[in-house]
């Protein structure tokens, strides 16, 4: 997605999802999102760029950020810079949660932990109003622990068939 279809959904969204690639790296001030620019090329969208308007992402619930160590970075008393991190910098512009990785994970068990959540806060959400995304983590972090090999990659293979995604790569 570019950033203007981010800023969109931003804007509209009550729950964001971004799965791809970012860049932690908080020792030479260069974190944040790669994008795609309208000519089909990548850049970097800086943390300080995310948090420029303080209100954009009020309307966000829930903002996932699938994508290596968006979760690491430091806050600092003296402002928001590059060196914040993604999650403070979207929980700083108004987001209610995020839910963000401090290390890299590989792509096959980010889409397992994803599916996992997911469907543990769609179930707790038909129970109940507010639904606690901390327990819904924490127990989809304990599902996958939990599979076996044989089990992940089954359900991997029916997330794969269900979206008719025949690009990614197996367990």
């Amino acid at each position: 997605a570019t950033k203007d279809a981010l800023v969109s959904a931003f804007e509209m969204a009550g729950i964001v999802h971004f799965a791809g690639h970012a860049v932690g790296d908080f020792t030479d001030d260069d974190s944040g999102l790669k994008v795609a620019t309208p000519s089909g090329g990548a850049e970097l969208w800086r943390t300080s760029e995310l948090v420029q308007d303080s209100s954009a992402l009020a309307m966000c619930g829930l903002i996932v950020l699938s994508a290596c160590e968006t979760g690491r970075g430091e806050l600092r008393i003296d402002g928001v810079t590059d060196t914040t991190g993604i999650a403070a910098s979207a929980l700083l512009a108004g987001a209610s949660a995020v839910v963000a990785t401090l290390w890299r994970v590989p792509d096959e068990v980010a889409t397992l932990f994803t599916d996992a959540m997911y469907e543990l806060i769609a179930a707790a959400s038909h129970s109940s109003p507010a639904v606690d995304i901390a327990v819904a983590v924490a127990n989809a972090r304990n599902t996958i622990r939990q599979m076996t090999g044989d089990e992940a990659a089954e359900r991997f293979d029916a997330l794969r068939e269900v979206t008719n995604d025949r690009s990614a790569g197996y367990l």
